[in-house]
């Protein structure tokens, strides 16, 4: 149990962790029952925050059980249906709550780690919008082998997404493609910014061109969504080189030996830095230092997509996007879903040997934004 500062934020904390307790356990929820419990345990929360000066520890422990339980519903509800019903159901609770005034839904949020953790009411608002965006995408590219989605609204749905014009959280999808027409329908997604849809499809053809040097293994473009301020970065992997990535990893995995393994990402702007952080089961960094190398309209950089050393596996920038929630939005044939399960289930494993050393390893430790993450995640 989480040590409270305030009994009446204990108690609504305890109140809104039973509800969730009981709606998890029977793993359905009626279309008009949820929408009314939900109100009546944000306007308590709001409520109690509007008439008191919690602590900082207190606020945390209160946005995050509100946070699990609106991913909860999501998951049960917004997952069973098109995104756009559970939006539209949500944003009539939104416009009820609303029209209060203070407590928790305006409050401007906190930072942690240097990052802002938004208030409520712009958190689900940002969540909301990129939930849309979400679903224009599905419908975009419903032929695509598989969509992967990462990033704040990945595992920080109803928490972490922030919407103002400093700090605009941005969505990380992984595209499986099994060849460049399944990416192709980019060009005409009228939701994405003119600009770089134009950008996108010159640099498809320079990678088609007869004299262009080998393929990029990874094809990464970042979008701007709509107007809404934010920006949607893609990387386009094609299956066989996903899954080799992925056999290669799963070997790795089971030997007691120091590797990597390289890609080659072909991006649209460069990195800002020639150097990653990688981070292992304990939360250390090291460094790998590359290169960008400018060739018409893209900037190559050869990236280690994973490493062990001195027996500890370090994580990457991609694997950021895959975990903690591994978050298969589209999988025309299930292959996806199978691949990262067979990765989960290595690093799993992997993770085991390890805790024979440190039994405080986690993977969620290896992940660059574990420190914001809700205390629910705890792989």
């Amino acid at each position: 149990m989480n040590d409270f500062d305030s009994k009446q934020a204990k108690e609504c904390f305890l109140r809104i962790r039973s509800s969730f307790t009981r709606n998890k356990d029977e793993g359905i929820f009626g279309i008009c029952g949820w929408g009314k419990e939900i109100l009546d345990l944000l306007q308590e929360a709001n409520e109690l925050t509007r008439r008191n000066s919690l602590t900082q520890g207190d606020y945390l422990y209160l946005r995050q059980a509100l946070a699990d339980y609106l991913d909860l519903i999501f998951n049960f509800y917004g997952r069973s249906f098109n995104f756009r019903v559970f939006i539209f159901e949500f944003q009539k609770i939104l416009f009820t709550l609303l029209r209060e005034n203070g407590g928790l839904l305006e409050d401007p949020g906190v930072v942690l780690q240097g990052k802002r953790i938004p208030g409520l009411a712009e958190c689900c608002r940002a969540t909301l919008i990129r939930l849309e965006a979400l679903q224009d995408l599905s419908d975009q590219l419903g032929n695509i082998e598989g969509m992967i989605v990462g990033g704040s609204v990945s595992y920080g749905r109803f928490y972490n997404i922030r919407d103002s014009q400093e700090d605009s959280s941005d969505i990380d999808v992984i595209l499986v493609a099994n060849n460049e027409r399944e990416i192709e329908p980019l060009v005409r997604a009228s939701f994405l910014d003119a600009e770089n849809r134009k950008l996108f499809r010159k640099r498809l053809k320079e990678l088609r061109s007869p004299d262009s040097e080998e393929p990029s293994q990874v094809l990464s473009q970042r979008f701007y969504y709509k107007d809404r301020g934010f920006t949607i970065s893609f990387h386009c992997f094609e299956w066989g080189c996903l899954k080799r990535v992925i056999d290669n990893l799963c070997l790795d995995l089971s030997r007691q030996e120091d590797a990597s393994f390289l890609i080659e990402d072909c991006r649209s702007d460069a990195f800002k830095e020639g150097f990653f952080t990688h981070y292992n089961f304990n939360g250390q960094g090291t460094v790998s230092a590359f290169e960008n190398r400018k060739e018409r309209n893209s900037y190559r950089a050869h990236i280690p997509i994973y490493m062990i050393r001195n027996g500890e596996f370090y994580s990457s920038m991609y694997f950021n996007v895959i975990l903690p929630e591994r978050w298969v939005l589209l999988d025309r044939r299930g292959k996806v879903s199978d691949l990262l399960e067979s990765f989960r289930a290595s690093l799993v494993q992997r993770l085991n040997w390890e805790r024979e050393q440190d039994p405080q390893k986690m993977i969620i430790k290896s992940h660059i934004r574990y420190p914001l993450f809700r205390n629910s995640i705890s792989v």
